[in-house]
């Protein structure tokens, strides 16, 4: 919803300073000439259809305690409504290009707006803010403009504000109920344990979990080398992080880019990061990095409406797995091996028989029963 790090500036729909009633909020030409077409293209060339969410990076900086797009800084409690209108006209707005939100997230990392000299787009929410904000605003205003259906997303932010995040807003009889699930982001997973998840889900059977955002590289190379071609360790990430959220109640997962360019950009802030798909502009080429593979023994064998199947091992080796039965009664295994070993491995799927594979080193693969 409007402009994020990876924009070519920083932006939202309504700028123009005071404008407390929305009556300037317009969508951007990097909505009307390249978000817009893209999706459409998109929507055009499967049958399946596809799931949409927005997700807000910023306030207008003039509703914001700092009056910037980044950095220390919150919404003032009297623009509580005005943002949440400002979801409704985004709504709007979409819907008068004839596409339809999936779903939103209330705010995209609320936390790093509590981070002072945050460098780009941000916003900080508390679980106590947020939670207030849905109950007397963002849910209401939602509802009332005909949105009520749109799948409400909170946190938006690292596995380690689990699961006192959701106690926090779930636990909240009148903000519950417009909440459907909790969206999640991977880059803080070295400092929590996955059974976070377990305790989330088990304290709300009822509300989903959503990996929402996740990429490699990012950073730049004061962290890593942003962009690197053909990093087979980067689809090891992927796979083995889609793994352990699949078998700790995530339903689903999400890249951060679809493509970036040869400096893993664009980036407003200066920013960069790796994706699975780079363009070289300059040759009119784009590249398929490993990682886009790894998304799509997921994304192409795993159908949706699976359910995700118990999986029991004697010894691990090492090895990641996962399985699920589809749909149509198919059941589909992936196992991922990050070890520098071969391993034969013997599958014994309950009432549909046996397999054995030989599952090379440091390899990735999917096992279909049909």
């Amino acid at each position: 919803m409007g402009g994020c790090d990876f924009s070519w500036r920083p932006y939202t729909y309504a700028d123009t300073e005071g404008d407390i009633d929305l009556n300037t909020f317009q969508l951007q030409p990097e909505d009307l000439d390249y978000k817009i077409p893209v999706i459409k293209r998109a929507i055009a060339m499967t049958e399946k259809g596809i799931k949409l969410y927005a997700s807000p990076w910023s306030a207008p900086p003039w509703m914001k305690t700092n009056n910037d797009y980044s950095g220390f800084g919150q919404l003032l409690e009297e623009m509580y409504q005005p943002w949440a209108n400002y979801f409704v006209k985004f709504l709007e707005s979409y819907a008068s290009q004839n596409i339809s939100m999936w779903g939103l997230t209330a705010q995209n990392e609320p936390v790093d707006g509590y981070v002072p000299g945050f460098n780009f787009n941000c916003m900080g929410w508390t679980a106590e803010q947020q939670r207030k904000w849905i109950a007397e605003n963002l849910g209401p205003a939602l509802e009332a403009s005909g949105f009520g259906d749109v799948i409400l997303m909170i946190m938006d932010d690292q596995r380690y504000e689990l699961p006192h995040w959701a106690e926090v807003v779930l636990n909240d009889s009148v903000a519950e109920q417009y909440v459907d699930g909790i969206a999640l982001h991977w880059y803080g997973n070295p400092l929590s344990n996955p059974d976070r998840l377990n305790q989330t889900h088990d304290l709300f059977p009822t509300r989903f979990i959503l990996g929402t955002e996740a990429c490699a590289g990012f950073g730049g190379d004061l962290v890593e080398e942003s962009v690197h071609l053909g990093s087979w360790e980067r689809l090891e990430s992927y796979a083995h992080d889609i793994i352990v959220d699949i078998n700790h109640w995530v339903t689903g997962w999400t890249d951060w880019n679809l493509a970036l360019d040869m400096q893993g950009g664009p980036n407003w802030a200066n920013m960069s990061a790796d994706s699975p798909i780079i363009v070289n502009a300059v040759s009119d080429e784009f590249y398929k990095n490993p990682m886009f593979y790894a998304m799509g023994h997921f994304s192409k064998f795993v159908k949706e409406g699976a359910v995700r199947l118990d999986l029991s091992s004697n010894d691990s080796h090492n090895l990641d797995a996962t399985a699920f039965q589809n749909e149509d009664g198919s059941t589909v295994i992936v196992i991922l091996n990050r070890a520098e070993a071969e391993y034969e491995v013997r599958i014994d799927v309950s009432v549909r028989g046996t397999m054995t594979l030989m599952v090379g080193p440091r390899s990735l693969q999917s096992a279909i029963f049909i």
